[in-house]
């Protein structure tokens, strides 16, 4: 993930929103001091169990017992899951109506663009049924271009 999601998906996306709207953003987790002090832990220690404690998984025991003092038990609890921006979640709320101009039928531009196609990928992620982020950030992020630099629309 470090290597390949984390920084072409995650991160980018982070980042380009934040200096598109003059924000700071921070991933503290990532200092490379903490990421080089991970680097050095034993591999079966992270992903598994550690032999000499437990025969059973031991997934992110490490990191629990590390923050332990600074976290509230129920967000120690919490099962293991990838840090997402609320982009999917936008989509469905505030910026909905935006999309929906966007993507309405009558506005898509360029012969690549099925109509059809785009709707149901829409309306799959707008009713909660399927997540289209990524192709439907990609088409959005398409339209918006070819709006700006081919028919010089601002």
């Amino acid at each position: 993930d470090r290597q390949s999601w984390l920084t072409d998906e995650s991160l980018l996306r982070t980042d380009k929103m934040t200096m598109a709207w003059g924000l700071e953003a921070r991933v503290p987790i990532l200092d490379h001091r903490l990421v080089e002090l991970a680097n050095r832990i034993p591999p079966t220690w992270k992903l598994g169990r550690i032999p000499s404690v437990s025969r059973e998984p031991q997934g992110k025991k490490i990191w629990k017992e590390a923050v332990a003092d600074y976290l509230p038990p129920h967000v120690q609890k919490q099962e293991k899951r990838g840090w997402f921006t609320p982009m999917a979640k936008w989509m469905r709320t505030d910026l909905r109506e935006t999309v929906l101009e966007i993507l309405a039928p009558q506005n898509l531009r360029g012969d690549l663009i099925d109509p059809r196609g785009v709707n149901r990928l829409l309306q799959g992620h707008l009713d909660g049924t399927r997540y289209n982020l990524n192709i439907l950030w990609a088409i959005v992020m398409w339209q918006l271009w070819y709006r700006r630099f081919i028919e010089k629309k601002p």
